[in-house]
């Protein structure tokens, strides 16, 4: 993880942030190679909810 559990405070601090799901994907340095079907899932979901 990027952030590791680090993640709170961001997420406190960015407007918009709070209050929206915060999934988290297991992945090395090429998260969208070892995980990008749950990622783009999760952007369209973004998209779908903000959009």
């Amino acid at each position: 993880m990027i952030l590791g559990r680090a993640d709170g405070p961001l997420i406190a601090h960015v407007p918009g942030a709070q209050g929206q799901p915060h999934d988290r994907l297991v992945g090395g340095h090429f998260v969208q190679e070892d995980v990008g079907p749950e990622l783009a899932a999760g952007i369209v979901d973004l998209v779908q909810r903000t959009g």
